[in-house]
């Protein structure tokens, strides 16, 4: 997982994804936001880009996101309102011959005011960067 990586968000109106992706640029983290409208364009994107990419946060009111050659995940954490995030996603590449396999998150959250939609977007970005996957398993004694 590339936690330096870009935030892709995409988001239905275009007015409100470029004001997330401010919110989120202007936070803690240096992660540069790409926003898109199409999920088509943010599809190509990430398949261009996929070792470049460290969270996509995708509204539910876009067209889903189809990754070719990936395997997800369901990731549930109390941390999460289910609410506002339905679903978090672990996504890993299935690698080629000569590639190695390749993790990021992508997230779906209920559309909302641009506020409240940033509030818990940087949330997911904070969790993510202050954990790992695979979380540390320990073994049975």
């Amino acid at each position: 997982m590339n936690k330096e990586g870009s935030i892709i968000l995409l988001h239905h109106n275009p007015d409100d994804c470029t004001a997330l992706c401010k919110s989120l640029t202007s936070s803690v983290y240096n992660n540069k936001c790409i926003g898109f409208t199409e999920s088509g364009e943010a599809t190509q994107y990430i398949v261009d880009n996929l070792s470049d990419i460290f969270i996509l946060l995708q509204s539910t009111a876009t067209p889903s996101v189809e990754i070719p050659n990936t395997r997800n995940m369901v990731y549930m954490h109390e941390t999460f309102d289910t609410t506002k995030l339905p679903y978090t996603l672990l996504m890993l590449t299935q690698p080629k011959v000569t590639e190695k396999q390749y993790t990021f998150i992508h997230s779906y959250y209920i559309p909302d005011t641009v506020e409240k939609v940033t509030t818990t977007l940087s949330q997911v970005v904070a969790f993510w960067r202050d954990h790992m996957f695979p979380p540390k398993v320990m073994p049975v004694v």
